[in-house]
């Protein structure tokens, strides 16, 4: 089966599967109406669980005390999309002429991808892969979004002047 799979009628997925089959019975026809079902699901991604990848570097979105909008690597997340984990790789570590304090947002609601906190501290101030709220094992951290969405790195007391990193968010389209 090639992936995406082409969408087929009924009868072509029937006849691929068995030739004898009757096409005039119940039973054939809610089968093979699931298997369509599932076939478009596949092919159109709601079925596939993805990971959308978004970028912060100083250099490109700045620093500004504001909520700055991260680049997105794959697209906006999108409505009705849950997500289910999320990480952050610290490439650079945030740094800061002042007491600056780093907030990492969804785009649902405040905090909800990292509290604030000073960036003098975890998980802004080292380099590696960190956690977020949103963690697999933990369904009540769970997020859903309701229109398409983009994260932000929200900075607060004082303008950062330097730093880099990936945040990355897995899950799946949640049908409306």
């Amino acid at each position: 089966m090639t992936f995406p799979p082409t969408v087929q009628s009924a009868s072509q997925i029937a006849d691929q599967y068995d030739p004898q089959w009757n096409r005039n019975t119940t039973q054939d026809n809610g089968l093979i109406a699931n298997v369509i079902a599932l076939q478009n699901a596949i092919a159109n991604g709601t079925m596939v669980k993805r990971t959308f990848q978004f970028k912060y570097r100083f250099s490109v979105n700045g620093g500004a005390v504001a909520s700055i909008p991260l680049t997105a690597v794959d697209g906006a997340i999108p409505a009705n999309f849950v997500i289910q984990s999320a990480w952050l790789d610290v490439l650079t570590a945030l740094t800061s002429g002042g007491s600056a304090e780093a907030a990492l947002t969804s785009g649902i609601a405040a905090n909800d991808l990292i509290s604030v906190a000073v960036i003098s501290g975890a998980p802004w101030s080292t380099t590696g892969r960190k956690v977020t709220i949103p963690l697999f094992a933990t369904i009540s951290t769970w997020l859903k979004t309701v229109t398409a969405e983009t994260p932000e790195l929200v900075v607060s007391v004082a303008a950062l002047t330097a730093g880099s990193f990936n945040l990355f968010l897995e899950g799946y389209v949640s049908a409306a």
